[in-house]
């Protein structure tokens, strides 16, 4: 039986937190898969390569907090289980979900760009809550902590631009990007 206080508030919290974060991971990787079968990236690459490393490479990590938190409010260890097949089983459901349904729900190119930039956006963000308090109170790192921000926003631009001209595609106006 999972206790109360703080350490059950601080489960139900984390779970929404990482439930959220991986809804949105889901949609990102099922949207990135299906905007590069549209526009023949597979050519060059595998479609979402970029998009399912990020994620698995940071999965175990969640993963490890789920059972840890878990345990830390008393849930059983078959408990503890369940919710980690029920976590690990979240983003390829949604992903999934994303690239099967996303055309019955919504019409037209823009769901494309609505899902990948709030993605963007909900990732940069906790990317940064991670990141700005640690520049706060080490101020002894401060400046490689910068650095090591701007060198991933560096690298983030310059693989933008080897896209474009591996691809080779060319963003004229802002229509007509969608088959």
């Amino acid at each position: 039986m999972p206790i109360g206080g703080k350490e059950g508030g601080a489960f139900f919290g984390l779970g929404i937190g990482l439930g959220v974060h991986t809804l949105v991971e889901g949609f990102a990787l099922g949207v990135s898969v299906d905007l590069s079968m549209r526009l023949h990236v597979e050519e060059v690459t595998l479609p979402g390569f970029a998009e399912f490393l990020a994620i698995a490479l940071h999965k175990p990590l969640d993963a490890y907090t789920v059972v840890a938190m878990s345990s830390r409010a008393g849930h059983s260890r078959q408990r503890r289980a369940l919710l980690n097949v029920g976590y690990a089983l979240l983003c390829p459901a949604v992903a999934f979900l994303a690239y099967f349904l996303g055309d019955y729900f919504f019409e037209g190119g823009a769901y494309f760009g609505f899902v990948l930039a709030f993605a963007g956006g909900a990732f940069l963000c906790v990317a940064l809550s991670d990141l700005l308090p640690e520049v706060q109170f080490h101020s002894h790192d401060r400046i490689w902590l910068i650095v090591a921000l701007l060198a991933g926003m560096a690298l983030a631009i310059l693989l933008f631009f080897v896209q474009e001209h591996l691809l080779g595609h060319q963003h004229g106006g802002g229509h007509g990007h969608y088959p």
